[in-house]
């Protein structure tokens, strides 16, 4: 079925952009972040998931998305 999602696919990105937002609550004050690092933090959460479809997307078409989430 094509263009269907995994659960634990939706779950990987969903848990990705959720543990930013709670991460940045303790990184922001101990690292003494500036509000443009503390948005850049943010995006790279963002970024590391859009790189990661492109890379990753047509190795799971290849060798199967199942194989590939085990792996």
């Amino acid at each position: 079925m094509r263009g269907s999602r995994h659960p634990c696919e939706q779950f990987v990105d969903a848990y990705d952009t959720l543990i930013i937002g709670a991460a940045l609550l303790y990184l922001v004050p101990q690292w003494k972040l500036t509000p443009v690092e503390t948005g850049l933090l943010a995006a790279s959460a963002f970024i590391g998931v859009a790189l990661g479809a492109v890379i990753f997307g047509p190795i799971a078409n290849r060798v199967g998305r199942r194989l590939l989430l085990h792996i």
